[in-house]
């Protein structure tokens, strides 16, 4: 029999936020059901599964609770998923207690956090008082963990804990550390040893940060825990595939290219991860546009790429620009900003935040798309560094010589970009040319999609390539650039028109720029051609 839903439900919470999803644009993500399954009886029986903001942790959460909860009946819901064709599908389904922490409901109208861990024993003592009344005859009990030892005590109930936005009261109190230690105690004392922790089949918290942030794993170590630079092989369940926004491409008349652009870019376990939150405002206003960052304020980003740490500026800079960076130390980062001493934690939190991406099979950082570049750029401009300022004037005028082709104009800007962005040791080296060029034609942002490097057209790849962004730009050439040491510009020119390059830009404009550039790795002497043709 169905229970009547309530408003927030801790006690066997029935179906009808994950209907409500499912009713919408859901994409079926129901085999991470199997994953949870495998952790009963392990060690390890807590899962931490942390994710920027928007990347589905409640609909995930919400539909464990419909999977599990013994407050309702969803068989109906999961035949149609994949989960149905799991070995364990019915053993699991709807036959557990499940405790549903939503921990953003305790926070309401609490702006300091300190009556938050009090609304919280007293929620849900009361939501365990109303589904079990047999236990609690004649005592008086205050704290959630007393309650839920009681319940099982007494009459041998277990029970799945669901806790969503676990961190909630490290990101809005960060101030508060008496609630973050009380919060911290609290659920060592429920998951650490003792009666309670016998309670428990299983735990699954979400949020965006891993519990090693607050330096809490010796206590919690009975979690195993993913997030967006340790994903242990669930890639797929951190957000949208490829395969699934292609798929709702078609359904609802998308240009999937265009999509890719502007919201593709994590790459997990071999997977593409798109944002599920922008693709389902796509579906809904069918624009392009910024969804994600206007759901939030900008002023965490502001405060951690306004510090200069170790050079971070220039690192934001770069990846702006379209750099990728390796050798960024992410595992052992510290995640509180206020204790944040160099570049490499600026970069995990970001990271952690998905205002940069993580590729672990190249072990480099870069920004993921076109959404969240355009708003680093934001934040850019609004800090207003100096050495930001600097670059995008010296950018405005390399695009505009390359624009009006005054070829010696951007030959003289090259050499001087490739002297300051090169080292001894890798100035002959065509790699740190075209990372100079990329940084050099950093404005190009404003108008042209980021760059691309070596990019397949014809018969081989392009060095680099603008394609024209069809939200900003109309009637501007595609660029197409080609480098050679030791050789002459003009052979770096035929090579693009020789092995077809144009075709990588085919359809994104009318026209396109073949630029070639060579220098000599002696003298040092820079040179350039342009071309213009009609595609």
């Amino acid at each position: 029999m169905k229970k009547k839903q309530e408003k927030h439900m801790q006690v066997n919470p029935g179906n009808g936020k994950f209907l409500r999803a499912v009713n919408d644009f859901y994409v079926d993500k129901t085999n991470f059901i199997s994953f949870i399954n495998s952790r009963f009886e392990k060690d390890k029986f807590g899962v931490c599964f942390a994710r920027p903001r928007r990347f589905g942790k409640s609909i995930t959460a919400n539909m464990l609770c419909a999977y599990y909860s013994k407050g309702c009946d969803s068989k109906a819901i999961f035949d149609k998923f994949e989960i149905s064709k799991d070995k364990d599908y019915l053993t699991h389904l709807n036959k557990h207690n499940v405790l549903y922490f939503d921990m953003q409901h305790y926070g309401r109208n609490d702006e300091t956090g300190e009556h938050f861990i009090e609304s919280l024993h007293k929620s849900v003592v009361n939501g365990l008082k109303k589904e079990f009344p047999e236990a609690f005859e004649g005592s008086d009990i205050k704290y959630l963990q007393d309650a839920i030892d009681l319940v099982h005590q007494k009459l041998g109930e277990t029970f799945i804990l669901v806790i969503d936005e676990w961190d909630y009261l490290f990101r809005n109190y960060p101030e508060n550390r008496k609630v973050q230690k009380n919060f911290m105690a609290l659920l060592q004392n429920l998951f650490k040893d003792g009666q309670t922790y016998e309670a428990f089949d299983l735990v699954y918290m979400t949020g965006i940060f891993p519990i090693k942030r607050y330096d809490t794993q010796s206590n919690l170590n009975m979690f195993a825990e993913f997030n967006f630079t340790n994903t242990g092989g669930l890639g797929q369940y951190f957000g949208l595939t490829t395969d699934e926004v292609k798929t709702l491409c078609v359904e609802h008349d998308l240009d999937f290219s265009k999509t890719k652009f502007w919201y593709d870019g994590y790459r997990l376990d071999g997977f593409d991860i798109y944002n599920p939150n922008a693709i389902v405002e796509l579906i809904l206003h069918k624009i392009f546009d910024n969804y994600w960052t206007k759901t939030s304020s900008m002023e965490p980003i502001y405060d951690c790429i306004g510090r200069n740490f170790d050079g971070v500026k220039e690192c934001v800079i770069d990846l702006v620009a379209g750099s990728y960076l390796h050798n960024i130390e992410i595992s052992s980062s510290n995640l509180e900003p206020s204790s944040f001493t160099c570049k490499d934690d600026i970069l995990a939190y970001m990271i952690h935040l998905g205002y940069l991406a993580y590729d672990r099979d190249t072990d480099s950082v870069y920004v993921p798309n076109y959404e969240v570049k355009e708003s680093l750029i934001k934040a850019l401009n609004k800090l207003k560094w100096p050495l930001y300022e600097a670059s995008l004037k010296r950018s405005d005028i390399l695009l505009e010589a390359t624009l009006n082709k005054e070829c010696d104009t951007v030959a003289s800007m090259v050499a001087d970009l490739h002297n300051k962005y090169s080292s001894f040791f890798d100035y002959s080296t065509e790699s740190c040319l075209k990372h100079a060029v990329v940084l050099g034609y950093l404005s190009a942002l404003k108008f042209y999609e980021e760059p691309r490097l070596e990019l397949k057209g014809g018969l081989g790849f392009a060095d680099v390539v603008f394609r024209p962004s069809t939200k900003h730009a109309t009637g501007l050439p595609a660029l197409i650039i080609e480098f050679k040491k030791d050789k002459s510009a003009e052979i770096a020119l035929d090579q693009i028109e020789s092995k077809g390059y144009i075709e990588a830009v085919k359809g994104y404009a009318s026209s396109a720029l073949l630029i070639g550039i060579s220098f000599d790795g002696k003298t040092k002497e820079h040179q350039c051609v342009i071309k213009e043709i009609e595609i």
